[in-house]
């Protein structure tokens, strides 16, 4: 309910957006290297307290912070970047519609 509160108080309940979690993309571009979960706390830990990140496989991960404005600097700052030389893709994570299956962008 409180999320729900936040969701509206930012722009309505037409917006897709999760209120402070990001999807991380993590492209073929440059290296393979595997990106961990220790990988990502270490790059977004400087926007903010993070209170969890959720890896899917090698496609990419969500990180949910604790407030939106660390998320948004997070993604305004580490969009277009790179973990150990793979590049990333950085954007807000979406809401999964009722009886989906969660997923990025």
């Amino acid at each position: 309910e409180k999320r729900r509160a936040e969701l509206k108080a930012r722009g309505g309940e037409g917006d897709e957006r999760a209120v402070s979690t990001l999807y991380v993309r993590f492209t073929d571009e440059g290296t393979k290297k595997t990106i961990t979960q220790a990988d990502l706390r270490d790059k977004f830990y400087s926007f903010g307290e993070i209170s969890s990140v959720r890896m899917y496989a090698d496609k990419g991960a969500f990180v949910e912070f604790t407030t939106p404005q660390a998320t948004q600097h997070a993604i305004a700052s580490a969009n277009r970047s790179n973990i150990g030389g793979r590049k990333i893709m950085v954007n807000w994570a979406r809401v999964p519609k009722r009886g989906a299956v969660s997923a990025g962008p």
